[in-house]
C-alpha cells in the first residue's frame, strides 16, 4: 500500500465516530474519555495522539483546544491535524483580563485546521477568533431521543412549552406571555443559579401568572414528555447568542411534530425558513413574539402545516449515527499526512 493510500488514523473524544463508516474509506479511531483530557495521563495522551495519528477530533472543545494549539504551533510539520466540533462561544468581554483570555483563544483557533459547526454562518467566529471560510463547514445538528420517539404519544395539551439553559433571553418570552394572559406557559430549566453559568438570566419577579417554571431533573424522558404534550414550542434565544444556542431542543421539537416559535438566531439563519418549517420572530420584538404565539396558538390550521413541515426537516437530519458520519464525511475531506 502506497504511502497516499495508508489509512488515516484518528485520536477522539467522540466514541460514537468509531462506528462510522466514512463512505467506505479506511481510517482507524482511537478515543480518549472526557475527563481523562483534564488529567496528567490525559495531556500525556493527547500530545502523543497529535504526533502519531493523522487528525485529532475534539468533540465539544474547552481548555484542551489551547494545550494542543501550542504543540501543533510548536511542532508544525510532524503534528497531525486539528478538528473541533460542536464548540460554544461567546463574544468577548471588555477589561483587560477579558481581553488577554480573547487573544488567547484566538491563538488557539488560529491553529485549529477544521471546524464543524451546526450554524450555517461563521460571521461572528470570524470576527472575534479568526475562523474564516476556509476552515469552517457547516453540518446539520441531529434529532436527540429520535429513537424514543415512537413511545413518546404526541398529543396537544392546553399549554405551551418553552425550556432550555444556554444563552435564553426568557425576559423576552415573559413580557410576550404579560400581553396573553389567556395562554398559559409551562417552561421546564435548571435552577437560577446554575442558569448564569450558561448566561441565562431571569428574576421569579418577572413572571406572569401565566407562566410556571419547574426545575427539570434533566430526564430526558420527562423532557420530551413535556414537549409532545404541548401546543406548541417557544425558544426565545439571546441576542448575543453567536453559535448554534437551541438548535437542540429546536429539532427535537420540531420532530415530535409540535409547531416551533423562536427568535432569530446563528441556529436558524439559513437553515429554518420562517413560517414554513416553524415561526422566526425578531429577539428584539416582544409585540411580536406576543402576536405569533397568539396566532399559532390559535389557528389550528396554519399550527399543524408549519409543524408538520418542520417535523419532516427535522427528522430529515436523522440521529446520532448520522451525524456522526457527517462529521466523519467532514473530516476525511481535509489533506492528510501519513500517519505514525
Amino acid at each position: 500500500m502506497g504511502a497516499s493510500e495508508r489509512p488515516i488514523k484518528f485520536l477522539t473524544n467522540c466514541s460514537p465516530l468509531e462506528k462510522t463508516q466514512g463512505a467506505g474509506r479506511e481510517f482507524f479511531i482511537e478515543t480518549i474519555e472526557d475527563k481523562d483530557m483534564v488529567r496528567p495521563r490525559g495531556k500525556l495522551l493527547l500530545a502523543k495522539g497529535l504526533f502519531k495519528n493523522s487528525a485529532i477530533i475534539i468533540h465539544q472543545p474547552g481548555a484542551e483546544i489551547v494545550y494542543l494549539a501550542f504543540l501543533h504551533w510548536v511542532f508544525y510539520k510532524w503534528t497531525a491535524k486539528i478538528i473541533a466540533v460542536d464548540f460554544q462561544f461567546s463574544k468577548p468581554k471588555k477589561g483587560f483580563i477579558s481581553q488577554i483570555k480573547s487573544a488567547v483563544w484566538k491563538f488557539a483557533w488560529s491553529k485549529v485546521d477544521l471546524v464543524l459547526g451546526h450554524m450555517k454562518y461563521n460571521i461572528y467566529l470570524n470576527k472575534y477568533y479568526g475562523i474564516d471560510d476556509s476552515k469552517f463547514y457547516y453540518i446539520p445538528f441531529k434529532v436527540n431521543g429520535l429513537n424514543a420517539m415512537d413511545e413518546c404519544m404526541s398529543y396537544e395539551s392546553d399549554y405551551i412549552f418553552s425550556g432550555g439553559y444556554s444563552w435564553r433571553n426568557y425576559d423576552l418570552l415573559f413580557r410576550a406571555m404579560a400581553q396573553l394572559p389567556d395562554i398559559r406557559l409551562r417552561l421546564l430549566t435548571l435552577k437560577k443559579e446554575r442558569l448564569t453559568i450558561h448566561n441565562t438570566y431571569f428574576k421569579d419577579a418577572d413572571l406572569p401568572d401565566n407562566v410556571t417554571v419547574f426545575e427539570h431533573d434533566l430526564n430526558p424522558g420527562t423532557w420530551m414528555e413535556e414537549i409532545s404534550k404541548s401546543r406548541c414550542v417557544v425558544l426565545p434565544i439571546s441576542p448575543d447568542a453567536i453559535c448554534s444556542n437551541g438548535i437542540s431542543v429546536a429539532l427535537q421539537a420540531m420532530a415530535l411534530g409540535k409547531c416551533l416559535i423562536i427568535t432569530n438566531c446563528p441556529a436558524v439563519e439559513g437553515i429554518f425558513i420562517d413560517r414554513v418549517d416553524c415561526f422566526i420572530v425578531d429577539p428584539a420584538d416582544t409585540d411580536g413574539m406576543a402576536k405569533v404565539i397568539s396566532e399559532v396558538v390559535n389557528n389550528s390550521e396554519l399550527r399543524r402545516k408549519v409543524a408538520e413541515a418542520g417535523r419532516l426537516k427535522a427528522l430529515s437530519y436523522g440521529g446520532v449515527d448520522e451525524l456522526m458520519e457527517r462529521i466523519m464525511g467532514a473530516s476525511l475531506q481535509l489533506g492528510f499526512r501519513s500517519a505514525r
